[in-house]
């Protein structure tokens, strides 16, 4: 998701004041960090290949816990931060985030929480008003379901939808925030009809920026002009319809820039960031830097950090510029621009930095396609790593699972865990407790596939604390296999015809009554719930062996 700025609402005065004694200072030393991004968390239920989270993110340092974040923002505001945001990740899968929101409010921050509405309840949200949020940015991925769910590979549109009626519920303004892209952009004037029916009063069309995930997927997402320019007009049409009912923010990919955008007024200016590891960031992306050494606030207070520390400072100032931008006449309005571009987007194209490279008085720009990257095969994220698949013999296999209590962002987080891991290992389905979690939550699904045109497709189902009713006494013997138990099949007996009833991963009822192997599937998923795996089922052993020694005897089947 991104971090982007909270749109709708500038920078607003404090409902408290703070004790701000200061060390006196040159006339040359940067004002406070009026705006502060608290990065809570990388772990997000959503698979964006736009994700703005870095891509080696895995190897980032422990989360900060409660009283870090707290004392980070009783520094910030003491040196006079004013707007406070809180992103990811997904913010909501932190189980602190009220007691944070209610420090801030009590500190004097406008609060902002940018989330993709994963894990928030009406629960939920009632207790962040009551802690003292003031602003809910609300991200969308497309305009229906369809689009929404394939972009964000997840389902989660009509939860998104519901969120939505909760901010108008709770008194908030209705803020939407869509990544554009190549895949999306032609959608525009459908998207901004979703907002008018969800009564937005603010919308942000984002241009993805081209940093982290999306510049390793960028020649699947970067439109073409002649797309961006539909769009933008689209767009002016929207706006001289609703008029003043919505603002609609247009925010143009770099790419497309004849100079370099006066990025968060002047980086190390105004702009604040803590990554989730305490990890303070001038900029979103200054983790992708070359050679740049990033202060912790594990280490260094927030004033050491904003005024002393070597990276901040290197931000500031004209000294880190080269020809053409050092003489240029437009380098005191728009700052340089980012330097995220300036000092790392030629590099990332494969040559050595040259200043200027994106901005068209510079001799090194690209003018065949305004600094078009080149292709790169499409790399989808995973903010949650794949997870070990537990094998037969280990202890928690054999135990029978703990029932669900919270229909929450963790809840979600795990879904998409197992998700990825059943896919990366062709399975068709996959239980909680086989990832190492006791939760009584299965998923399975099985399209058309040419290795088994026998079987009949199972629709993608996520089921929690299933319970299993059989329709009749009527058995049929199967072939099946396990991700538990690689390389092994066996005969197994299961109830022809079925009812299985649980929720989904939001908490919605789910009432079916299957047969065949659909019916099979739900059996042997729910098995593991119990602690048991499928060759305690087999009734005959010489009906159990090795796949290869079995071929030719056996129904091929999916594990």
């Amino acid at each position: 998701m991104s971090s982007a700025t909270p749109v709708g609402h500038g920078l607003a005065a404090p409902n408290a004041q703070v004790g701000m004694s200061q060390a006196p200072r040159s006339a040359n030393a940067p004002g406070p960090p009026l705006w502060l991004l608290l990065e809570l968390t990388y772990r997000c239920p959503l698979h964006c290949v736009f994700c703005y989270n870095p891509t080696d993110f895995a190897n980032t340092g422990p989360e900060l816990g409660t009283g870090d974040w707290i004392r980070v923002l009783r520094q910030a505001r003491a040196l006079g931060a004013v707007q406070l945001g809180l992103s990811g990740g997904e913010p909501l899968a932190r189980e602190d985030l009220e007691p944070i929101v209610a420090q801030a409010h009590t500190l004097g921050f406008y609060i902002n929480l940018i989330t993709s509405g994963i894990g928030m309840t009406e629960a939920r949200i009632r207790a962040l008003k009551a802690a003292g949020l003031d602003h809910i940015q609300l991200s969308f991925q497309d305009s229906t379901r369809e689009l929404n769910d394939f972009l964000s590979s997840t389902r989660t549109f009509e939860l998104k939808s519901k969120v939505a009626g909760l901010i108008r519920q709770y008194g908030y303004p209705m803020v939407l925030n869509v990544v554009l892209h190549r895949l999306n952009i032609d959608h525009v004037g459908e998207i901004l009809e979703m907002a008018e029916a969800l009564g937005a009063q603010y919308v942000e069309l984002a241009n993805t920026q081209y940093y982290g995930w999306a510049w390793l997927n960028r020649e699947h997402l970067l439109p073409s002009r002649a797309q961006l320019e539909r769009a933008e007009a689209t767009t002016r049409r929207f706006r001289e319809r609703v008029g003043t009912r919505m603002q609609i923010y247009f925010v143009v990919p770099d790419y497309f820039e004849t100079r370099p955008k006066a990025c968060m007024s002047g980086l190390g200016s105004v702009f604040l960031g803590i990554a989730p590891d305490g990890t303070a960031l001038p900029c979103h992306a200054a983790r992708m830097l070359p050679g740049l050494q990033l202060p912790n606030v594990r280490e260094s207070d927030i004033r050491a950090i904003w005024y002393d520390s070597p990276a901040f400072n290197r931000f500031r100032g004209e000294a880190w510029m080269k020809e053409p931008c050092r003489s240029c006449p437009e380098r005191a309005r728009d700052f340089g621009g980012c330097r995220c571009h300036r000092t790392g987007g030629c590099r990332r194209r494969g040559r050595r930095a040259r200043a200027g490279a994106g901005v068209s008085r510079s001799p090194h720009l690209d003018r065949r396609g305004a600094g078009r990257p080149r292709p790169a095969p499409l790399a989808r994220h995973a903010p949650m790593a794949l997870r070990r698949v537990l094998k037969m013999g280990e202890p928690m296999l054999r135990e029978v699972a703990a029932a669900v209590t919270r229909f929450d962002a963790e809840l979600a987080a795990l879904v998409a865990d197992m998700d990825d891991t059943m896919r990366a290992l062709s399975g068709a389905g996959i239980a909680a407790p086989q990832i190492g979690v006791s939760a009584r939550v299965v998923i399975f699904e099985l399209h058309d596939n040419p290795r088994y045109p026998h079987l009949t497709p199972v629709p993608y189902t996520v089921l929690v604390n299933p319970v299993l009713t059989p329709l009749g006494s009527e058995l049929d013997d199967g072939w099946e296999g396990c991700l538990s138990v690689p390389g092994l099949r066996g005969l197994v007996p299961r109830f022809r015809r079925l009812r299985y009833q649980g929720f989904d991963a939001h908490g919605a009822p789910i009432d079916r009554t299957v047969e065949g192997f659909h019916a099979r599937v739900v059996q042997h998923e729910i098995d593991h719930l119990d602690g048991i795996l499928f060759p305690q089922r087999v009734r005959d052993l010489r009906n159990f062996g090795f796949e290869e020694a079995l071929t030719g005897q056996m129904t091929p089947m999916p594990d």
